[in-house]
C-alpha cells in the first residue's frame, strides 16, 4: 500500500525527470504565440460619449419628455425605460445600422455576402450601452484608426437624423392640429363677439359698469334737484297763493323732475336713442352682458394660448439644430485594442504547462501499465497501431 501512495517527492521527481519537456513546450508555445500575435491584424477602438437627452429640447412633443417628467428615481424602476434607454434602442435599430452600413460601404469592407451577415459583423465590432450616470456610450472597433472613428461618427450622425425626423414629424402634426383648432376658435370667437354686439345694439349697452355709474350719478342729481324743488315749492306755497304763476312753475318743475326719475327707474317713455339703462333692467341686462362678455374673454384667452403654441410649433418645425449633445467626440486611438499580445503569450505559456502535464501523465501511465499489466499494455499498443495504420492509409490517399 505504501508503494502505491503518491507523495510530493514523487511529483517533484517526475517534474525533474520531464523537465526538458516542460521547458521545450514552454518555449515552443510562447514563441509560436508571440509570432502569431505579431501576425494577427491590429484592431483599434474609438469611443464616444453622449449626454442624456435634454428634455427642454423636446418641447413636450414626444415620449422622451413624458419620461423626463417622471419623479426622480421612478424612471429607474425595473422594466421602465429611461430617455437614455430610448437613445440606445434607436442606435441598435435596423434603421440606424442599415444607414451606417450604406454610409461606409461596410458590405465591401466586411466582404459580407448579404445584409444580414453584414449586420451581424457590425454588431460584433460595436458596443452600444449606457453608464450608471445615464451617459450613452458608443464603442466601435475596426482594423484602421480612421474606420473606427468613422463608425462612431456615423452612429452619432444617424441618431441625430432619426431624432430630427421624429421632432420634425411631431412638430408638423402639432402645427397642423393647432391650425385646425385655431380655425375653430376663430369661428367661436366671431360667434360670441357677434352675440355680444347684437345684445349691445338691441339694449344700447356699451359698458354695463360705466352706464350703471352714469345712471346712478344722474339719479342722485335728479333726487337732489327734486329735494331742492320741494323746498322751493313749499316755501312759495306759504308765501303765495296756489294759483300764483311762480308757484305753478315750481310745481311743474317738480313734476318734470319726478318724471325723469321714473324714466330712469323703469325706462318708460324714454327716448329710443338714449344709452341710459333703466334700473329695473340692470339685473337682467347685467347678467346677460356678463355671460356674453365671459364667452368672448374665454375665446380670446384660448386664441392667445393657441397662437403661442402655434408659433412654437412653427419654430420647432423649422428648427434644424443638432439634437445630440456630445461629451467626448470619437478620436483616433493611439494604441491598438486587439490583439492583446501579452495575454496571448501568457495563455499559451499556461497551456504549455497543461499539455506537458498531460503528456507526462500519459507516458508515465503507459510505462507503469507495461510493468504492472503487460496484457493491458499489449492491448493498448495494438489499438494504437490500428489507429496509426488508419492514419497512414488516409494520409497516403490524400497524397
Amino acid at each position: 500500500m505504501e508503494k502505491n501512495k503518491f507523495n510530493m517527492v514523487d511529483g517533484f521527481s517526475l517534474l525533474v525527470k520531464w523537465r526538458k519537456l516542460f521547458v521545450y513546450n514552454f518555449l515552443i508555445f510562447s514563441i509560436v504565440a508571440a509570432i502569431v500575435s505579431l501576425l494577427l491584424p491590429k484592431w483599434y477602438t474609438a469611443s464616444c460619449t453622449l449626454l442624456p437627452p435634454d428634455q427642454s429640447e423636446s418641447g413636450g412633443l414626444d415620449i422622451l419628455s413624458m419620461l423626463g417628467d417622471l419623479p426622480k428615481g421612478l424612471s429607474g424602476l425595473s422594466g421602465m425605460a429611461t430617455p437614455s434607454d430610448i437613445y440606445v434602442a434607436i442606435l441598435k435599430s435596423r434603421n440606424v445600422r442599415d444607414s451606417v452600413i450604406q454610409d461606409l460601404d461596410l458590405r465591401r469592407v466586411f466582404e459580407a455576402d448579404n445584409q444580414d451577415d453584414c449586420l451581424a459583423m457590425l454588431d460584433d465590432v460595436t458596443k452600444l450601452d449606457k453608464s450608471e450616470e445615464d451617459m450613452i456610450l458608443i464603442r466601435t472597433t475596426a482594423r484602421s484608426k480612421k474606420m473606427a472613428v468613422q463608425l462612431a461618427e456615423s452612429f452619432v450622425h444617424h441618431l441625430d437624423r432619426v431624432n430630427k425626423t421624429k421632432r420634425f414629424t411631431s412638430a408638423r402634426y402639432t402645427r397642423e392640429f393647432i391650425e385646425k383648432r385655431l380655425a375653430d376658435n376663430e369661428a367661436d370667437l366671431r360667434r360670441t363677439a357677434e352675440a355680444l354686439r347684437d345684445f349691445q345694439r338691441a339694449h344700447r349697452v356699451i359698458s354695463i359698469e360705466e352706464q350703471t355709474k352714469a345712471a346712478i350719478t344722474a339719479m342722485a342729481e335728479l333726487e337732489a334737484q327734486i329735494a331742492l324743488s320741494e323746498v322751493s315749492y313749499n316755501m312759495a306755497r306759504r308765501q303765495m297763493d296756489a294759483s300764483h304763476p311762480e308757484v305753478q312753475q315750481l310745481r311743474i318743475k317738480r313734476e318734470e323732475l319726478k318724471k325723469q326719475v321714473a324714466k330712469l327707474e323703469t325706462g318708460a317713455r324714454m327716448d329710443s336713442a338714449s344709452y341710459v339703462v333703466p334700473f329695473d333692467k340692470l339685473p337682467d341686462y347685467g347678467l346677460q352682458y356678463a355671460f356674453l362678455l365671459r364667452d368672448v374673454e374665454v375665446q380670446k384667452a384660448i386664441y392667445k394660448l393657441l397662437m403661442q403654441q402655434y408659433e412654437q410649433a412653427r419654430i420647432r418645425e423649422a428648427k434644424d439644430t443638432p439634437t445630440i449633445q456630445i461629451l467626448d467626440k470619437p478620436v483616433e486611438p493611439d494604441k491598438r485594442s486587439k490583439p492583446k499580445r501579452g495575454i496571448i503569450v501568457i495563455s499559451a505559456a499556461l497551456l504549455s504547462v497543461f499539455v506537458s502535464l498531460l503528456i507526462m501523465s500519459l507516458f508515465e501511465y503507459v510505462n507503469r501499465l507495461k510493468t504492472v499489466d503487460p496484457a493491458g499494455h499489449a492491448q493498448l499498443q495494438s489499438a494504437v497501431n490500428v489507429l496509426k495504420n488508419d492514419w497512414r492509409g488516409w494520409f497516403g490517399r490524400k497524397k
